[in-house]
């Protein structure tokens, strides 16, 4: 049966991309990560208000490999909720790797999650999990994988305002992409001269954000300032000619679908940002209603119950955002 639970969940707007390669060990220089993120949990909160009476979790985790990941180019790697005691009682304020591995056989408790392409892997923000290390020597391609998030209302509110939905203006996607590689600037550092270009920009559009993630952002953003050694970027002046140029390229160069159909729904060509922001507005409640509309017909046409995507639906949802 379709859970009901599950549909009660929106789009928390919180993704990210991964782009694995296992020769970048052996690059020096490479962009690319040389291995998936260290063992964690998607989010530390664990109380009585994080899972329902029905133990469903309030935040859902939802991962697609786009590409094969197998032990060699770098799969998930997970513990199970049955031997994880901070799963359901938290952590508190000890490592939880310390109390999961407090006997040696728990390590052979760990579950490696192979994936074809267009496969997906949904768990909870509380599963402990992590991207192994892949093999350099093994002569594997690169793993791509993309996660979003989606979560209850009254456990963690979505990034941006849902009137933004399905599809916010240009310039709020600019922002979202800037915001979320400095909150997750921890794990992947941008560098000095990106981070500062990369707050100057949500810095301009931040009032359109949940107070929440634009908290989490300043302070990812001054964590980063001083392990770069510089001033503090969250106080540094938005160079208004930087801003301009920044956004005018991404929309000169928007490959977006969205983008064109805009075109073939009458968008001209050459508008300014003002313009491009306003005819989105206005043109907003008939893609939104096309949307529904292709929503409201896949339901009529399907023949199961499953909350479950397989890999033709999954090519099909790709083609349509990309």
């Amino acid at each position: 049966m379709r859970s009901k639970r599950f549909l009660t969940l929106v789009s928390t707007i919180d993704r990210y991309f991964f782009y694995v390669d296992p020769l970048s060990a052996l690059q020096q220089g490479s962009k690319a990560l040389s291995a998936g993120w260290a063992p964690h949990r998607d989010r530390p909160e664990c109380d009585e208000g994080s899972f329902r009476s029905d133990e469903t979790p309030k935040y859902t985790t939802v991962w697609v490999a786009l590409s094969e990941a197998n032990h060699n180019n770098s799969c998930l790697s997970v513990i199970p909720k049955g031997v994880d005691p901070g799963y359901t009682d938290g952590d508190g304020e000890i490592n939880p790797l310390s109390v999961i591995f407090s006997k040696i056989e728990a390590f052979q408790e760990i579950r490696s999650l192979p994936c074809k392409p267009g496969g997906l892997i949904c768990f909870s923000h509380r599963l402990m999990h992590w991207g192994s290390k892949p093999d350099p020597h093994a002569g594997a391609p690169p793993r791509a994988a993309l996660s979003f998030a989606a979560a209850s209302n009254d456990f963690e509110k979505p990034y941006l305002d849902r009137k933004y939905l399905p599809v916010p203006p240009l310039e709020l996607r600019v922002a979202l992409v800037c915001g979320q590689i400095l909150a997750y600037g921890g794990t992947v550092d941008p560098g000095v001269a990106a981070t500062k270009e990369y707050f100057a920009v949500f810095k301009s559009f931040a009032s359109e954000f949940e107070p929440d993630f634009v908290s989490r952002v300043v302070s990812k953003t001054q964590w980063l300032s001083v392990q770069h050694k510089t001033e503090d970027y969250t106080k540094a002046e938005i160079p208004q000619r930087s801003l301009d140029l920044n956004l005018g390229v991404l929309v000169k160069e928007e490959k977006h679908t969205f983008g064109n159909k805009m075109d073939a729904m009458g968008r001209k060509k050459d508008m300014s940002l003002e313009e491009q922001r306003a005819w989105i507005e206005a043109t907003r409640p008939k893609w939104e209603a096309e949307q529904l509309a292709k929503e409201a017909a896949r339901a009529a046409e399907s023949d199961s119950d499953d909350c479950e995507m397989d890999a033709g639906g999954l090519d099909e949802f790709m083609e349509e955002v990309e």
